[in-house]
């Protein structure tokens, strides 16, 4: 893990040594993990090329072993009409076959280091989504809490708090509408709405009643008959 300990410290290094002596937690964290991300970046970009180096290794491990096979079947077709080209296709054979064994090794570690390289690089990033998570957490309850401050220093006014706030603007606002008559007239429109509203009720249950006392009549008729 020696890559994510340097990119870790890269990070620690990265952030701005002057905000650090702030008392701004949001500006420290936002700044580390900003770095964080383009630490992961860059890691991300060097194993791409770890990889295209893979790439091209098992490429020229394919072609070295097509040629093993080649000069095998040469060495074959000539073991009894030339010997001496048939040596010198087995001594071919033998210099293929030593490239690709050097070439599997180099392989194995290759593959070691790419799966070093994943680990650390998914490491980081997964740090750096907990962070975001943990961000976004803390300024959730910092803005929370500094509603709930300001809503209980309003509510601290000697006056009374923000009710009284609310309570003396409508008295305001009612004492502006009486001087201006719009309130008056908002009470006659009101109580000239409830008196039809009344009587249209009142003509909708006696309707009701009327027909509930016709039901039981017929019904009283049709029994005795």
């Amino acid at each position: 893990m020696k890559l994510f300990s340097r990119l870790s410290a890269t990070v620690l290094a990265g952030v701005d040594k002057t905000v650090s002596h702030i008392e701004n937690h949001d500006a420290v964290i936002e700044a580390s993990l900003k770095e964080t991300q383009r630490a992961a970046a860059r890691a991300r970009v060097r194993l791409q090329r770890v990889n295209r180096d893979a790439e091209t290794m098992h490429r020229r491990q394919e072609s070295l072993k097509s040629k093993i096979e080649h000069w095998t079947l040469r060495a074959k077709d000539n073991s009894e009409t030339d010997r001496a080209l048939a040596l010198q296709c087995l001594a071919r054979r033998k210099q293929c076959l030593h490239e690709e064994q050097e070439l599997q090794v180099a392989l194995a570690k290759h593959a070691a280091l790419q799966e070093k390289l994943t680990s650390s690089i998914a490491g980081i990033e997964k740090r750096a989504v907990s962070m975001s998570q943990q961000r976004n957490q803390m300024r959730s309850r910092e803005s929370t809490a500094e509603a709930l401050r300001i809503i209980n220093r309003v509510d601290g006014i000697e006056d009374g708090g923000v009710d009284d706030i609310f309570e003396r603007w409508d008295m305001s606002i009612t004492e502006t509408e009486i001087s201006a008559g719009t309130s008056l007239d908002y009470d006659v429109v009101d109580a000239l709405e409830e008196q039809f509203v009344s009587a249209e009720t009142q003509l909708e249950l006696e309707g009701e009643l009327d027909a509930l006392i016709a039901a039981d009549e017929r019904a009283d008729v049709g029994g005795d008959q």
